[in-house]
């Protein structure tokens, strides 16, 4: 890291003993994955703190030269979307995503990562997950998607069988489906464990307790949500609004 590298210009192709690729820190602004073609032995690409804008190159047609990769991290660069560059990278376990301005996630993005057991797509513009559930990752334990814009959560889940642990919070959920946890069911070391989801920081959640209530006992689901003190003061922040409003129209 902290080379000021802009390019590579397939400079990577003749180490093929390489393990952990560290480009982080540097000035790039579009990678092409091809580079790692070949490089047989790599276990971790750290592309963090960069400019990245663009991925390319995906690696479906480079069946002659496998690349299992088992740590992808690609935080703090200037992603606004993915457009299916990560298909193909079979054996991928995590991907880091956090800190870009991504703002949605098609089902392309994640068609064949099989392998994926975490994905960090937090502090960045999401909107809404429901994309996600239309292709599957079987594998998926962690979701971490905190400080984005969600605000509904429906069959978001869907495609994620294995399920353990999403944290959600700081965004601005106000609706969740009794649907959500329908088909997820988290087995550690062939044990079933509750699904937990993180909710801190969703004030609009404060609202919603029946329905937590309800997923909680139905869908082997445990939800933590503000707690009372920040419930109760966001209700009296929302009133003496509604008071200043009221007078502002007299």
């Amino acid at each position: 890291g902290y080379n000021n590298i802009v390019t590579l210009n397939n400079s990577l192709l003749p180490l093929i003993s390489l393990r952990v690729l560290n480009l982080t820190y540097n000035e790039i602004q579009e990678f092409s994955l091809q580079q790692l073609r070949g490089l047989t032995k790599l276990q971790l690409v750290d592309l963090s703190h960069n400019k990245i804008n663009k991925l390319s190159g995906r690696m479906q047609n480079s069946v002659q030269l496998v690349t299992r990769i088992d740590e992808l991290w690609l935080q703090f660069n200037e992603l606004e979307a993915l457009n299916g560059s990560l298909m193909g990278l079979t054996g991928l376990r995590t991907l880091n995503l956090s800190h870009n301005i991504i703002e949605r996630i098609s089902p392309d993005d994640l068609i064949g990562l099989d392998d994926l057991e975490i994905l960090d797509i937090s502090h960045n513009h999401i909107i809404t997950l429901e994309e996600t559930s239309k292709a599957v990752l079987p594998k998926l334990e962690e979701l971490k998607a905190s400080h984005n814009l969600l605000s509904h959560l429906e069959k978001d889940f869907h495609g994620l069988p294995r399920l353990c642990w999403a944290d959600l919070s700081y965004n601005r959920i106000e609706s969740i489906s009794f649907a959500l946890g329908k088909y997820t069911q988290c087995i550690v070391h062939s044990v079933h464990k509750p699904l937990r989801i993180y909710l801190q920081g969703n004030l609009e959640v404060c609202g919603l307790s029946d329905v937590i209530t309800n997923l909680q006992a139905q869908n082997n689901t445990e939800f933590y949500t503000p707690s009372n003190e920040e419930c109760t003061a966001n209700l009296a922040k929302q009133s003496q609004i509604a008071v200043l409003s009221s007078a502002n129209i007299a």
